[in-house]
């Protein structure tokens, strides 16, 4: 569910293709995956190494984020990396595309923009009241928690600290998860005002990893209910897939 709701927002939001980079999955994120192949909206690449090579970091991320931004540098117009638990939202406009075609043209000397992170704590502890959400059963039943958790952290944390990129292909040579390492031309690295758009990262609790300078002085969470008003379509988008999804069999059950 935590992946279907991630596509399904970000459908919504505008994106039209997704890369997903598979080490190991359960039974059910497979049986999604393996969906969105069928409809053409993912491609998904196995992503296997030898074993003398390790998990490096994150599972060689940095590997897989240059695999797709060559495979894709002559296909797309942009390109978004981000992870499974990570939702790119634009805030000014309701739609990703005319959010990154004002920035890129207003900002010509940008070659990536930079989303900056925002925490959203999935733990069942949201002072939040969802009761007046539409289907609020089927949101509960299947735990939505895009829509039951509307309390982010209060801190908006700075470029670069757990950012992620939404860039012009052809404009980079070398990335790093979190910036641009290398420009094809004379380009920048633009980060995008928090108020035209966030990446609104969903996991259990707060990071311990992060380094102290970027760390709040005080953590605490406020509320920030956004994508309540997107809710209807996003039920709606969730209930077709789970309707697809049982329609294909019980190899699709998730």
């Amino acid at each position: 569910m935590q992946l279907i709701q991630q596509v399904e927002t970000s459908r919504m939001f505008g994106v039209e293709h997704f890369v997903f980079y598979v080490h190991s999955v359960s039974h059910s994120v497979l049986a999604a995956l393996e969906y969105y192949k069928q409809v053409g909206v993912a491609e998904v690449q196995d992503w296997q190494y030898p074993p003398q090579m390790g998990d490096g970091v994150y599972f060689h991320q940095k590997t897989a984020v240059h695999d797709c931004l060559y495979r894709h540098t002559r296909t797309s117009r942009y390109l978004l990396f981000g992870d499974a638990d990570e939702i790119f939202v634009p805030r000014s406009t309701g739609h990703l595309l005319p959010l990154l075609t004002s920035q890129f043209s207003e900002k010509p000397q940008c070659g990536s923009l930079q989303f900056l992170n925002t925490f959203y704590d999935i733990n069942p502890h949201s002072k939040y009241d969802a009761s007046a959400l539409p289907d609020i059963g089927f949101i509960r039943h299947h735990n939505m928690t895009v829509l039951l958790r509307q309390e982010r952290l209060n801190e908006i944390w700075p470029p670069r600290a757990r950012s992620k990129l939404a860039v012009i292909p052809s404009r980079i040579q070398l990335l790093h998860v979190h910036f641009t390492s290398k420009f094809r031309g004379d380009y920048q690295e633009c980060p995008l005002p928090s108020h035209q758009g966030l990446l609104q990262h969903y996991r259990t609790g707060l990071p311990g990893s992060l380094n102290k300078e970027h760390r709040p002085k005080a953590l605490g969470f406020l509320p920030d209910p956004y994508l309540v008003n997107f809710a209807a379509s996003i039920v709606r988008r969730v209930k077709t897939v789970l309707n697809d999804l049982g329609a294909l069999g019980p190899d699709f059950n998730i």
